[in-house]
């Protein structure tokens, strides 16, 4: 998730906003209202980094750490977001036009 989070530009990663299932060990992202690099041009705490990688988070990967299963998924899933930038263009221009972008609660 941290690579497809770093290519939407989604900030506002902290511990609240990652779910982490305690017997699969499945991770699910929450609360997407900062998303396409808004947080990197907001007034206030803009984001200064592509995406979260804490020691907290570090620590619930096995013993490789981030060198591991980590490294290899984020590398897999760029070079296939790379092979398919076309495709994955195509779905991601849909939201430049979506009047529900800004919309909040």
């Amino acid at each position: 998730m941290s690579m497809v989070g770093y290519i939407l530009g989604l900030g506002d990663r902290h511990p609240s906003n990652i779910m982490l299932h305690r017997v699969t060990g499945k991770v699910l992202h929450i609360d997407f209202g900062d998303c396409f690099e808004v947080t990197q041009t907001r007034e206030r705490f803009p984001e200064k980094i592509p995406f979260r990688l804490t020691r907290m988070l570090i620590n619930a990967m096995e013993v490789t750490g981030i060198e591991g299963s980590y490294r290899f998924t984020c590398e897999s899933v760029m070079h296939v977001l790379h092979k398919h930038r076309d495709s994955v263009m195509a779905v991601l221009e849909a939201f430049v036009y979506d009047p529900l972008l800004n919309w909040r609660l």
